[in-house]
């Protein structure tokens, strides 16, 4: 838990609350959490149109940095939001993935 919560920008109070969860989990269950506190996905949709541009990343201040920057820019139109399972988010698809932020943030632009 320390290496994903400890100094990493989050609050307490999560750290908290899964703990208990974390330590009472098999090896299998502790290996789906890893991934699910370490990868994400970052989605733009505009609304009303069909499709997104995803880009599978890792959390953390990188990721933070770029989608407040880029959602500054973009302004209200495009969306910007953070997912762990895409598929989850129908309204959301068809996906466009792309394989790195240049990518995302023209794909982001191209809804605009």
């Amino acid at each position: 838990m320390n290496t994903y919560f400890y100094k990493q920008g989050y609050d307490n109070r999560i750290g908290q609350k899964l703990r208990p969860l974390y330590e009472g989990v098999e090896l299998g269950q502790l290996i789906s959490l890893r991934r699910c506190l370490i990868m994400c996905y970052l989605l733009a949709k505009k609304f009303k149109e069909p499709g997104s541009v995803a880009l599978k990343t890792r959390r953390g201040i990188e990721l933070a940095d770029f989608s407040s920057q880029l959602q500054k820019k973009l302004g209200k139109e495009v969306h910007l939001i953070t997912v762990t399972r895409p598929n989850a988010y129908g309204e959301y698809a068809p996906f466009t993935f792309v394989k790195d932020y240049d990518e995302f943030e023209k794909g982001a632009f191209k809804m605009k």
